[in-house]
């Protein structure tokens, strides 16, 4: 045998295409955890600066009136895609469950699906987009000045979000199998792309708020053709295969189970609504001694302070108060929802007594009643209501309790929590950023404000003189020197807020039965007025609503 007079190496030279997915089940999980989720979170902070960049570069090198385009078309932007970025994270549940079992026929059908999927929606996504976005305008009722721009910038952008479509489906079919580091560098990319494309379009070729939205959707089309190359490169069951887009019907079931919330909400039956409100009924009854020994003693001016106190001495009543195991939390849970309504009355009687010499009312809690019902029947000297005042009230306290998790006081209860403290401790801070004035009490500052109101506007007709009035107060030369004007304004909501509206149904309806419709009358006069004076003023372009606390206040002076 001739031998040529190459070295032979016993191993091959060539190279091994890279594996970017991740067996998550073997392994260190924290090493696993750290590796896929820093990626997913600075990517997340990338994802928010397109319409940042888009809305600092118009700001600062076009026009008022394009930064307000720009910056007030993000509601409807989110709104369309907010739905697709459901089914995406629901297709990323579906393709992890079918690769951690490793089935990979599985996982290849619910890639095909899910891009088929993507296709399909980029199509309708952008006809609705075009479409739709004059009507959608006109609903946010957009200024005429910034109306042009508006519609320009939707067109241009609803035109090219297929790329944004399929980005986001293509990144979390490689997050479902672990790679979460590629979708973020495609969404570097994609970032840096987009400024620089913002500046060169709008400086160098004046191109202006059309220049902003061509540079999105070209940065989007970018970040979407790496993550199409990524998955027609890939090695396993992930490969995208042109030949074998399809539709399976059974997985896109499933994808749209996860996808979309509203598919997996059960309804409550009037069964279990029946049974949740006999636990609560129950659990309405005080320690014993505990409102002698707790709440009649040192009563507090405010409400909050008496609800603080009480909450954290209950934990001496607890038998097992630092268990904070789910059964144990939950159990506490209900138990605080009881009582605190409970609790407030009693505080209320007892403050109103040793303060005013006001007639000491303790009644026990009817367990058949409901907490509406409860409060009036105890607060009132005669215990009478009518069926409005406690569907007034109960509505009320169901439109405060809608807050979610991101506002001052769950905030708190997220961060007390996470020190793995106690219930009583964590809700008894919760309760404590509640009171401030820019929080729960801010509708007792709105009833302040109206009584200043009234004090320097008898006539509650005079709509100049309240006018005049509004605007002292935003010139911060009247009221409290804040320049606020109390119950107006929302960090989300801006056309309206939804549950101002409700509630300001039920407090037209309460006012006129009370003998208030004029009062009633001067609130909806300083709300339209306050709006446009905030956007004149502020040099806002997008409306100005009321929030929650601008009417709740005066509905419980009505009750």
């Amino acid at each position: 045998m001739r031998h040529s007079g190459h070295l032979h190496l016993p191993f091959h030279t060539h190279h091994r295409p890279a594996r970017y997915d991740v067996d998550m089940t073997k392994g260190s999980i924290t090493k696993h955890l750290i590796n896929f989720a820093l990626p997913l979170m600075v990517g997340n902070l990338f994802q928010q600066l397109y319409n940042m960049v888009d809305t600092w570069v118009v700001g600062n090198f076009v026009s008022n009136e394009a930064f307000s385009a720009v910056g007030t078309v993000t509601p409807i932007i989110n709104m369309l895609i907010g739905f697709f970025l459901g089914l995406s994270s629901g297709a990323g549940v579906v393709i992890s469950q079918y690769y951690g079992a490793q089935r990979e026929e599985k996982v290849r059908q619910a890639v095909h699906t899910s891009m088929v999927l993507t296709f399909l929606l980029g199509i309708v996504f952008t006809a609705a987009g075009i479409l739709m976005t004059p009507l959608m305008l006109r609903l946010m009722k957009t200024p005429a000045e910034v109306a042009p721009e508006q519609t320009t910038y939707l067109t241009i952008y609803f035109a090219g979000v297929m790329g944004l479509l399929i980005y986001n489906m293509g990144s979390g079919i490689l997050r479902a199998v672990g790679d979460s580091r590629r979708p973020f560098y495609f969404l570097l990319v994609s970032a840096v792309l987009n400024t620089g494309l913002d500046l060169l379009f709008v400086l160098k070729f004046g191109m202006g708020v059309e220049g902003v939205a061509y540079a999105t959707i070209i940065a989007q089309a970018v970040s979407a053709l790496l993550t199409v190359w990524v998955l027609l490169r890939a090695e396993g069951c992930i490969r995208l295969e042109l030949r074998a887009l399809r539709m399976t019907w059974s997985v896109l079931k499933q994808i749209v189970a996860v996808g979309i919330p509203a598919r997996v909400i059960k309804k409550i039956t009037p069964e279990q609504l029946e049974q949740f409100c006999a636990v609560l009924g129950e659990c309405r009854t005080m320690p014993t001694n505990f409102t002698r020994d707790v709440i009649m003693k040192a009563p507090s001016e405010n409400l909050m302070n008496a609800l603080q106190k009480s909450v954290l001495t209950l934990y001496s009543y607890d038998e097992n108060p630092d268990d904070i195991s789910v059964p144990n939390v939950l159990r506490q849970s209900l138990q605080l929802i009881s009582k605190l309504p409970i609790i407030s009355v009693y505080a209320y009687h007892s403050y109103r007594h040793f303060k005013f010499d006001d007639a000491l009312v303790i009644r026990t809690p009817d367990k058949s009643m409901s907490t509406a019902e409860n409060i009036l029947q105890m607060i009132r000297p005669d215990g009478k209501f009518t069926p409005l005042e406690a569907k007034v009230l109960d509505v009320a306290l169901v439109l405060h309790a809608e807050h979610g998790g991101g506002n001052n006081s769950t905030f708190t209860n997220h961060v007390v929590t996470s020190s793995g403290t106690d219930t009583y401790s964590a809700i008894s801070a919760s309760i404590g950023s509640l009171k401030g004035p820019r929080h729960g009490g801010a509708n007792l500052k709105v009833l302040q404000m109206f009584d200043d109101i009234k004090e320097h506007c008898p006539d509650w007709k005079d709509k100049a003189a309240i006018t005049e009035y509004l605007a002292k107060i935003l010139d911060k030369k009247a009221f409290d020197g804040s320049g606020l004007i109390y119950g107006m304004g929302h960090a989300v909501y801006t056309e309206s807020d939804p549950r101002e509206v409700v509630l300001k149904k039920y407090a037209k309806k309460l006012s006129e039965v009370k003998g208030l419709r004029d009062e009633f009358k001067l609130y909806e006069t300083v709300e339209k007025v306050a709006a446009r004076l905030l956007m004149k003023k502020r040099h806002l372009y997008k409306p100005v609503c009321a929030n929650v606390d601008f009417y709740s206040g005066f509905v419980y002076t009505m009750l």
